[in-house]
């Protein structure tokens, strides 16, 4: 911390229902956050952390405060940031592919579905609509969630931009003129 700058409260100031998350701020509303759930519990950020993933030196009585907080707020936790805090890796497989409607790829999500489950993982499904200009713009989008694996169907015909992905995400390898690609390995 720079001199001369103030330092931030041990404690949040407790905040009433009234309060939600949305009227602190100037932007369309948004889901409560753990500082939210603190302020309104009257404890520290910390502590309604550490109650909120049950950590066992928190008493009793606060950890129901901080639980009933939550409830009132609707608190849902931030999986992808509590990610990108134990290292990175991601729990969130995607699978981009063509049409919706196409009863090809309700198959292959349902079975990818099934052992992505058995791993404790989620399948982030997102469609490029069969149109091969927005293939990369989807592919790019999941890419930048950091997810652990891509299942591709490929629509365009170039997939270059998959080239050295396996450095900052999930790893790519060509075969017979297709992508594929398997999870990176840590």
């Amino acid at each position: 911390m720079e001199r001369g700058t103030a330092r931030r409260p041990r404690y949040c100031e407790p905040m009433s229902t009234d309060d939600p998350p949305a009227a602190r701020r100037s932007t369309a509303p948004s889901r409560a956050t753990t500082a939210d759930v603190a302020r309104l519990a009257g404890v520290s950020l910390k502590t309604a952390s550490r109650a909120l993933t049950g950590h066992p030196s928190v008493r009793d009585e606060t950890r129901s405060r901080v639980l009933q907080a939550s409830v009132a707020l609707r608190f849902r936790p931030n999986g992808m940031a509590r990610d990108l805090r134990r290292g990175g890796v991601a729990t969130s497989i995607a699978f981009v592919f063509g049409d919706m409607m196409n009863a090809f790829y309700a198959e292959v999500a349902m079975g990818a579905t099934e052992v992505i489950n058995a791993r404790d993982l989620t399948l982030v499904m997102a469609s490029s609509g069969d149109q091969p200009a927005r293939e990369r713009p989807t592919v790019d989008s999941m890419l930048e969630r950091r997810v652990q694996a891509l299942l591709l169907v490929p629509i365009a015909d170039d997939h270059s931009y998959l080239e050295g992905s396996g450095s900052s995400g999930p790893r790519s390898s060509r075969s017979t003129g297709r992508w594929r690609t398997r999870p990176a390995t840590r």
